[in-house]
């Protein structure tokens, strides 16, 4: 059997903690983000995005209990939701 194809996946880390970034389709669906190269990555979600190499059933697997089905590979564009966002003084805009 052939293993599967790896990604890079993009990711914040705090504390830790690791957590996959998820986008939306423009129909809403949530979707897992995964890059074939860290060019793609950075062309699509800036120079400073951390990211990990996963296989793409241990992404599936670990994206399944979230409800999300679907990966979208080597996306364009990825806009930040506006909660990570800084604000004019430097700060998350979270909890406003």
């Amino acid at each position: 059997m052939r293993p599967g194809p790896r990604w890079l996946v993009p990711v914040n880390s705090s504390d830790g903690a690791v957590t996959f970034v998820l986008g939306h389709r423009p129909d809403g669906i949530r979707v897992g983000l995964a890059f074939t190269s860290a060019t793609a990555l950075r062309d699509a979600m800036g120079p400073c995005q951390e990211s990990i190499e996963i296989a793409d059933g241990g992404l599936r697997a670990m994206l399944a209990p979230l409800g999300v089905t679907v990966v979208q590979v080597d996306p364009i564009l990825v806009a930040r939701s506006p909660r990570a966002l800084p604000t004019a003084a430097g700060g998350p805009t979270a909890g406003r």
